[in-house]
């Protein structure tokens, strides 16, 4: 039998041995797996740990580019200069950046949903940290499903408020318009009484209004909202 072919054989029994004994105690198989790495030989740990670095370094090139040629992936797997160490220290970065637009998140969330600050989004028992802690510690397709669950709403979160930014203004002009406009306010007051208790002044100022208002409508307010909003940002960002 060739080395290699012993090798494979010896992993697979490994693996089937560390599989019953998680079976028995969950956590007991990888406390065993790490002891045991740490009595190996130098020489030996290093060799392990590449060669798991290597299945790992692919999973993340794989995952910062999705949808890409797996050719291309296998080309950056053995050409790339970047180190595992490197795009490991890359993923934490990640990591903590999308924490912090997670707390963006929830600022906005809880402030559209008029709810006392919090920490994670409505409806969650936890934020993205404790799940993925839930993850790491009890493992299972539950604690999977519940990070892509909070992840999914964070999209959606994302969306809806870009949804509400851009459509508030014209929505809140039209509702403000309809209690404002002249024909609205003709309606509900009898203007030529009005006019006979305050006098031909009020006639003039009242045209004056009429005229006015015809060239005011949602489309120009929400330009108009949006354009300062811009200048905000602009000047936050000292673009």
């Amino acid at each position: 039998m060739a080395a290699s072919e012993a090798i494979a054989k010896k992993i697979a029994e490994l693996a089937q041995l560390l599989n019953e004994e998680e079976k028995e105690a969950p956590g007991r198989a990888g406390k065993m797996l790490r002891e045991s790495l740490r009595s190996a030989p130098p020489a030996a740990q290093v060799l392990l740990y590449q060669a798991f670095s290597s299945e790992i370094r692919k999973e993340l090139l794989r995952a910062f580019l999705s949808g890409g040629k797996e050719e291309e992936i296998s080309s950056l797997e053995t050409e790339g200069r970047v180190s595992n160490e490197e795009l490991v220290a890359l993923v934490a970065r990640l990591f903590r950046q999308f924490l912090s637009i997670e707390s963006a998140v929830v600022a906005i969330a809880t402030e559209l949903m008029h709810e006392a600050q919090r920490l994670r989004l409505p409806r969650h028992v936890a934020n993205l940290r404790g799940y993925v802690l839930q993850l790491i510690r009890f493992g299972g397709a539950d604690a999977v499903d519940k990070v892509n669950e909070y992840l999914g709403d964070i999209n959606r979160w994302i969306a809806s408020s870009l949804k509400a930014w851009e459509q508030a203004p014209e929505k809140w002009w039209t509702e403000w318009w309809r209690k404002i406009n002249p024909q609205a306010i003709e309606e509900s007051v009898a203007i030529g009484v009005v006019g006979s208790l305050l006098g031909n002044k009020f006639h003039q100022y009242w045209k004056q209004y009429r005229e006015f208002a015809k060239d005011l409508n949602p489309p120009d307010a929400k330009s108009l909202i949006l354009e300062i909003a811009s200048r905000i940002a602009k000047e936050e960002m000292k673009l």
